[in-house]
């Protein structure tokens, strides 16, 4: 297969996967949303869908907890239009996985934010969890991921969905299912490739931890906005999720964030957040007596606010020197921001 794995300024260092581990194309787009009570229903359940859509073949995953009773029907489902039911997927237990193709029709629906996720149960027939999907980054941990190699075997999965709201925050849910003990911490890892391992986390998830081993376990909840540096790697797919439970300190299930998508940054004039990846150089005619010439690589985006972010890396420059960082527009500076060179 052959493409540009993802948009970022190392668009030729990796080809990403999808969640199951095999090549796919950079026209993939993800989508997922957080499963909760459907109207008229009054539960303590939830959970998480991810789906993986490259043309008209489905890669997905959907994990729940505290259902009422046993799963009836799981239907995808666009808005006035027909549905795809995935029941047959459903083996035991509050999760489901596989591979479904589906048509043109439910296709654009779910491209266009017209479609959603309708979860049956024996005691709630007309449905008892649904959610509207939506384009973000999903993941499909397993126990296999982990590095090195888990000691107490596990047959648990999770599914975790992250997006970002329109104010810009970063906001996940994750649901995970047989877990060999309690879960104990839950850590977004990065920057990393898949099969590579980080003691660095960006974000930390413990206080979102809900649950309990009869009913499941849910990690759901909001951070901070990010910063242009960060965004880099959401875009590069160089996060991933690792599960802490107690028979397993090191983690249990492990899962590569899926990569953010041109939904973010898109190319089009209709922008909706604008990203540029630059790197600064010395401007002509001025010289440097380091032994290595400076310069600075980093990220811009000005965002769905009318913000204007940026963050940058500079190398080789004298310690002694003061560094003035000018934004500048045709119409003069936007912004200035002195730097401290330490």
């Amino acid at each position: 297969l052959t493409g540009d794995p993802f948009v970022g300024p190392s668009a030729n260092a990796s080809f990403f996967t999808n969640p199951y581990g095999s090549c796919i194309l950079s026209s993939t787009r993800y989508f997922g949303c957080g499963l909760s009570n459907s109207d008229g229903v009054s539960t303590k359940g939830g959970g998480t869908v991810g789906l993986a859509i490259t043309g008209n073949r489905v890669w997905f995953s959907m994990d729940m907890f505290n259902l009422t009773s046993g799963i009836r029907s799981v239907k995808l489902q666009g808005e006035a239009s027909g549905s795809t039911e995935l029941i047959s997927f459903w083996k035991d237990g509050n999760r489901l996985k596989g591979v479904v193709d589906i048509d043109d029709v439910l296709q654009q629906r779910i491209f266009k934010g017209l479609s959603s996720v309708i979860i049956s149960t024996s005691r709630n027939r007309d449905g008892e969890l649904s959610c509207e999907l939506e384009e973000g980054m999903i993941s499909f941990l397993d126990s296999s991921l982990e590095v090195p190699a888990i000691v107490s075997p596990t047959n648990g999965s999770a599914t975790a969905f992250f997006y970002f709201s329109v104010n810009g925050r970063l906001n996940v849910h994750i649901t995970l299912n047989s877990l060999s003990s309690p879960l104990e911490k839950a850590h977004l890892h990065g920057p990393a490739y898949q099969g590579i391992t980080t003691t660095n986390i960006p974000f930390n998830m413990m206080d979102l931890i809900a649950g309990d081993m009869e009913g499941g376990w849910n990690v759901q909840g909001s951070w901070r906005n990010i910063t242009a540096y960060e965004l880099r790697y959401f875009i590069e797919g160089l996060y991933y999720l690792n599960m802490h439970t107690t028979n397993n300190p090191s983690g249990e299930l492990r899962g590569q964030l899926s990569i953010i998508g041109e939904w973010v940054c898109p190319t089009s004039d209709t922008l909706v957040n604008q990203c540029y990846w630059p790197r600064l150089e010395l401007v002509e005619g001025v010289e440097s007596n380091e032994e290595s010439t400076p310069y600075a690589v980093g990220g811009v985006i000005i965002d769905r606010l009318e913000r204007f972010q940026y963050s940058f890396a500079f190398w080789y420059i004298p310690s002694d020197v003061i560094l003035t960082l000018y934004v500048m527009s045709p119409g003069g500076s936007l912004s200035t921001v002195i730097i401290d060179a330490d």
